[in-house]
């Protein structure tokens, strides 16, 4: 009986759990807040349906899966680490998340994290709950941003501001501090009305009471104050009632107007030298509003034959050729309906004298007292094309030269022939057509071929040499003239190709043979001149000063010229990259154009000295390193690393230039690979420029004249010679300094 009552009691039991459980359930599914609950590994074990709803990911998805595999990849990153370690102690943690939903976005949850334990105080998971903060947690960095964003507008103004209450500086700005020459603890100690001026105090301060007593509100008046030494400062303010604390309290904005005045007059002198440049400029310049002139420059009146008073009682559309008025009043149009972009077309005008002007028009938008103003600028295409016109007539001119030409010129491009005039193919024997897309190498002899590729390809890498040389080609007779060969990079049908002059040299070769054997008969001539010459040496040894002399002035001419000119072809790409960033980054081209004369200012200056300090060179070199990371933009990287107390010393000028010059041109370069120099100065008080090496791989031989020359140049100063090494992966130069 009590067995059967056990059992009666047990199922009782069992059956109030099971209801306990599903009104649980039914809590947690209805519950306004995210509840998930998770093994004592982080799987997931059971989410409520506003989880699902918040994270965006499914029921069925997150069963099984891990808090970390889901969310951070299997990686649990630093900021989690405090829940962890929380919850491995067995300890709840309470604090704000910012979570990914499944598309990548993110939330704000205040979260609750707390392990439960089994019957034998073992933990079996972990219950979390969350609720939505995101649109609070927006609202608090909002006004956290703002709070700074005001803060930092009144600490960055430029004009002065205060708060003071009951006789007392509440806050003060650097503006404030700087105007008055006080510091902000001096002025914290002083009491507001001691720095209003003797003659302004009464006035300035009954305002104050006002406004304080709320019978004015904001005003703005001009008052002096008093600075630190005693001078007056004429000031404008700008003074408003704010509540501080709950009570009434005075924020002030100061502005020292003779600094205005001297502001306003240099605004005066520069509207009037806009306003030259205005009606200098080479355009044409006007401004509309509607269809109502309101302006027009000199260069517009001179172009269309008007005066300025005539145009102003002209109607803009009327000056427009009459096909072009409808886009001309559709672009009024536009701007009454809140157009404000630029808009660029080629209109024709009509002249005073009835001649059509055609021109590339630029409209912009400016306001100018409270009205919207078409500002346009026109560009009188009619000069440009009456040199398109010389341009096609000078094409026509050299094609003529071309064809008439005593060389022969062609133009290959992929390997073949893509032109050729009338002397090639009187030349070669041929006719045009049999020659036009025949490959180049067909009438070279096979001797040649391969230098003759080597030479192709360092042109269409952009390398800069002599290609004058000499082949062979083969006539369609079979016979073998040997040709000089003038090979230029060029643009054809917009693609890169060779321009090639051949002037066949067969009879000249003979006659330079007939000259060579004269010159043998010559030297065998000389050769018997020994005795001569014998008796001559005791007047060549005194020559031989002489000549030692002579040796030192021309090395000293070689440094001379060296020092008077950059290499050109840094000049020519440094002018190419400044016409590119005039177009597209016109700051950047000012700042490149000041750092290129920063560079010539300095060889101009230098140019007579045989040292300069180091301080003075690196001076020179941060300019010289700015041009080449404009031109190599990630590329070339310069690490410079010289002691302070180092830049004394002495070094010869233009040194460092050579040699990282010398670096850029027998190496590659890349964003992925760049090229690095390090410059440094070793224990041997050797200064050392450093670069890895990426070599060309159609590498140019090298003369080595820059390097010769820094060592000549050292010789006269009778100094250490410079060390030039190459390694396996480095070159490395080393120049003595010379301690100052």
């Amino acid at each position: 009986m009590r067995k059967v009552h056990g059992e009666n009691y047990s199922g009782s039991n069992r059956e109030q759990q099971i209801t306990e459980l599903k009104k649980l359930r039914l809590i947690f599914e209805q519950t306004p807040g995210a509840v998930l609950l998770l093994d004592k590994n982080f799987r997931f074990e059971y989410v409520n349906p506003y989880f699902t709803q918040l994270s965006g990911y499914s029921k069925e998805y997150l069963m099984g899966k891990t808090i970390g595999e889901l969310f951070y990849h299997g990686q649990v990153p630093e900021s989690r680490s405090a829940v962890t370690d929380s919850l491995m102690n067995g300890e709840a943690w309470q604090g704000e998340l910012l979570t990914y939903n499944s598309d990548g976005s993110t939330y704000w949850a205040n979260t609750n994290v707390a392990p439960f334990k089994d019957e034998l105080g073992n933990i079996a998971g972990y219950i979390v709950t969350q609720q939505d903060i995101s649109d609070r947690k927006k609202m608090e960095i909002s006004l956290q941003e703002s709070e700074k964003f005001y803060r930092t507008l009144i600490e960055s103004s430029m004009d002065a501001v205060s708060l003071n209450q009951n006789g007392n500086f509440l806050l003060v700005n650097s503006a404030f501090c700087t105007m008055f020459g006080y510091t902000n603890e001096e002025i914290f100690s002083m009491d507001p009305e001691s720095f209003i001026a003797p003659e302004d105090r009464e006035r300035v301060m009954t305002l104050h009471y006002k406004r304080m007593k709320g019978e004015i509100d904001k005003q703005n008046y001009t008052a002096s104050f008093l600075h630190k030494s005693g001078k007056s400062v004429l000031t404008e303010l700008n003074a408003a009632t704010v509540q501080v604390n709950g009570q009434n309290a005075s924020f002030i904005t100061m502005n020292d107007i003779t600094e205005r005045t001297v502001m306003e007059n240099a605004l005066r002198e520069s509207e009037a030298k806009y306003k030259t440049l205005v009606e200098n400029s080479q355009d044409g310049i006007f401004a509309i509003i509607d269809d109502n002139i309101l302006f027009a420059n000199n260069t517009f009146c001179k172009m269309l034959g008007y005066m300025q008073e005539e145009l102003y009682h002209t109607s803009a559309a009327s000056l427009l050729h009459v096909d072009d008025r409808v886009r001309g009043l559709a672009i009024s149009e536009r701007r009454r309906q809140g157009d404000r972009s630029t808009v660029n077309e080629l209109f024709r005008f009509l002249a005073k004298d009835g001649s059509l002007k055609e021109a590339d028009v630029f409209s912009s938008v400016l306001e100018l007292n409270g009205q919207v103003v078409s500002y346009i600028t026109v560009h009188d295409l009619t000069e440009t094309r009456r040199m398109q016109e010389q341009l096609q007539q000078s094409e026509e001119k050299y094609r003529t030269v071309i064809d008439k030409a005593t060389d022969g010129i062609v133009i290959t491009q992929d390997g073949k022939l893509k032109f050729v005039n009338n002397s090639l193919c009187e030349m070669l024997e041929f006719e045009e057509s049999e020659l036009l897309e025949m490959p180049f190498l067909n009438i070279v002899v096979k001797e040649d071929q391969q230098v003759m590729i080597d030479f192709h390809k360092r042109r269409m890498n952009g390398e800069d040499f002599n290609s004058l040389y000499r082949s062979h080609i083969i006539k369609k007779s079979g016979k073998i003239i040997t040709v000089e060969l003038n090979a230029r990079t060029s643009d054809y049908n917009g693609n890169p190709a060779a321009f090639i002059i051949i002037r066949d040299i067969t009879d000249r070769i003979k006659i330079e043979n007939e000259l060579q054997t004269a010159k043998n008969k010559l030297e065998l001539l000389n050769s018997q001149l020994e005795k001569r010459v014998k008796e001559s040496s005791e007047k060549l040894t005194e020559a031989r000063t002489q000549l030692i002399n002579l040796q030192k002035e021309n090395l000293q001419s070689q440094f001379d010229v060296l020092k008077q000119q950059v290499n050109p072809h840094f000049l020519f790409n440094s002018l190419n990259v400044l016409t590119s960033l005039i177009k597209l980054e016109p700051d950047l081209a000012e700042k490149f154009s000041e750092q290129l004369s920063k560079v010539y200012r300095y060889v101009l200056e230098n140019k007579d000295n045989e040292l300069v300090d180091l301080n003075t060179e690196l001076n020179f070199l941060d300019a010289y390193i700015f041009l080449l990371n404009i031109r190599f933009v990630d590329k070339l990287r310069v690490n410079i690393n010289i002691p302070d107390d180092r830049r004394g010393d002495q070094i010869i000028p233009l040194a460092m230039q050579l040699l990282i010059e010398n670096a850029i041109k027998h190496n590659i370069m890349s964003k992925s690979e760049p090229l690095t120099i390090d410059i440094f100065i070793d224990a041997e008080n050797f200064l050392n420029i450093v670069n890895n090496l990426q070599e060309r791989p159609s590498q140019l031989v090298s003369t080595g004249v820059g390097l010769k020359n820094i060592q000549n140049r050292y010789l006269l100063l009778n100094n250490t010679e410079p060390v030039f090494e190459k390694t396996e992966s480095h070159f490395v130069a080393k120049v003595p300094l010379v301690l100052n």
